[in-house]
């Protein structure tokens, strides 16, 4: 394959610019020669503005001598609005108006209601005779108070002393020491055996009242029986005391 042939590069050339030419001087002839001018700053120099003034100088003298007069636009003015004196009474009456039905109702709903309630109590209706049952609270039964204690004698009461125990004189020194505890009927004799260990109590029946009264009067002194004979019925005494040996 034959070689590509390259295209052929010229050199650059560089342009040099023109030298700077300096202006000529104008020719004087040309300008009329001026008047001598007062130096700066003198009474007669012309009065100079500076740049910043100059400007809104040159727009004020643009300003016309007569400018048209701006017309202000007509101010509108609202006349106050009354409030209606007629129709302010209206409501209010209305409103009286209203109250007054509303408490009368309630007055005749209220009166109402009473009697209804009080025909309801009494039992009686339009149809007829109703009788309303009111549950009744039962009744506590009372405590019953306690019995008050007999009072019991000690003199009103006739003994007899046995002695069983075959000691001499044992049925006299009971007697004595039961006459000194307040008991006033008191007889004694010998019992029928002498074979009584402990000392035995018997009693009438409407006596019974007495037997914790005797037992603890005789308990001091004596060993009793546990066993209490009851006395008939025709006994001649209330209470009968048999000794024994203890």
């Amino acid at each position: 394959m034959p070689a590509k042939k390259l295209p052929d590069h010229k050199p650059a050339v560089h342009h040099q610019p023109d030298p700077l030419v300096p202006p000529a001087s104008p020719d004087p002839s040309l300008f009329p020669p001026l008047a001598d001018q007062p130096e700066e700053g003198s009474p007669d120099a012309p009065l100079r503005l500076s740049p910043e003034v100059e400007t809104p100088v040159a727009q004020l003298a643009s300003i016309p001598a007569n400018p048209e007069p701006i017309v202000a636009p007509p101010a509108y003015q609202t006349a106050p609005v009354e409030p209606p004196a007629a129709s302010s009474a209206a409501p209010q009456s209305k409103s009286k108006v209203s109250w007054v039905v509303v408490i009368v109702a309630l007055v005749i709903g209220l009166t109402l209601a009473g009697y209804a309630v009080f025909h309801l109590l009494s039992g009686k209706t339009t149809s007829g005779t109703v009788s309303v049952v009111v549950p009744q609270p039962s009744p506590v039964p009372a405590s019953p108070s306690p019995l008050p204690s007999p009072v019991l004698e000690r003199s009103g009461l006739k003994i007899e002393i046995l002695n069983g125990s075959g000691i001499p004189g044992l049925a006299g020194k009971a007697k004595d020491y039961l006459t000194d505890l307040g008991y006033a009927d008191i007889a004694s004799a010998n019992a029928d055996t002498y074979d009584f260990t402990s000392t035995q109590v018997s009693l009438k029946a409407d006596k019974e009242l007495y037997r914790s009264l005797i037992m603890s009067d005789l308990q001091a002194n004596y060993s009793l029986s546990s066993q209490i004979a009851t006395l008939s019925a025709d006994s001649s005494f209330d209470i009968v005391i048999t000794l024994g040996q203890k």
